[in-house]
């Protein structure tokens, strides 16, 4: 739903972003038939993630690296 960037640096030749993102999200497991075997696929929960990228910015290669993730507030 919703995605803020909340830091960004650059440190030595390494340029880092952190984004905080917002998401509706469903938790269900099935199995081979189709049965719900574990979750609710009607209930939809507010998830938070705090995802940090970087990317050398001496490099051609434009590809931003995934560094770290973590559980918002």
């Amino acid at each position: 739903r919703k995605t803020d960037i909340i830091e960004a640096s650059l440190r030595d030749r390494m340029a880092m972003v952190t984004l905080r993102f917002v998401a509706d999200e469903t938790m269900v497991v099935r199995n081979a038939a189709g049965e719900v075997l574990s979750g609710n696929p009607d209930r939809v929960s507010e998830t938070i993630d705090i995802w940090t990228f970087g990317r050398d910015v001496r490099s051609k290669d434009p590809t931003w690296f995934l560094l770290a993730t973590r559980e918002g507030d």
